[in-house]
């Protein structure tokens, strides 16, 4: 009971204080606003593309990437040193540089190497799952697709067209 007494004049006291009342419950809101303001979150994460290759294979590894994105912004680039300086000022957290010639290295069955551009910080690290599983799963149709083609004897055309259209029915 002496604690309910105690409470309640520690209450009225911080009632009567003006000042007191602008320390507790005004100030902590000021600087909250303030900090937000100066190291806000409110920008979105941006995934930056650069398609050297211009091909319907790499067209459909970057609607897979934007697809996968969700809410995070994909923007493309004309050139790799135009991506590099958007990753290199933090417009861009992570890039993917698509090479010339993806498309027929992957009907030729060679692993094209795509180009991570990043700079060491948490929010590429989180950003590049993103960008893995895009990759990850386009490289599993193009294998089903040459395997395919290969045991059937098909173009691999068709069989990626019939790779697709099994994943579609799946998902």
């Amino acid at each position: 009971m002496k604690a309910f007494v105690i409470a309640r004049m520690n209450v009225v006291r911080l009632l009567r204080d003006r000042l007191g009342l602008f320390f507790v419950f005004a100030l902590p809101i000021v600087i909250v606003i303030v900090f937000g303001l100066a190291f806000g979150g409110g920008a979105r994460a941006r995934i930056g593309i650069v398609d050297s290759d211009r091909s319907a294979l790499s067209a459909e590894l970057v609607s897979s990437i934007e697809q996968s994105a969700g809410t995070v912004e994909v923007r493309t680039y004309g050139s790799l040193e135009e991506l590099r300086d958007e990753v290199g000022s933090s417009f861009v957290q992570i890039g993917l540089a698509i090479p010339a010639g993806y498309g027929d290295q992957l009907r030729s069955a060679a692993s094209p190497q795509l180009q991570f551009v990043t700079q060491a910080s948490t929010v590429s690290l989180a950003l590049r799952p993103v960008l893995d599983e895009a990759v990850q799963r386009e490289a599993g149709l193009f294998r089903a697709a040459r395997y395919a083609a290969m045991t059937k004897g098909i173009s691999f055309d068709q069989a990626l067209a019939d790779a697709r259209r099994e994943q579609a029915q799946i998902a």
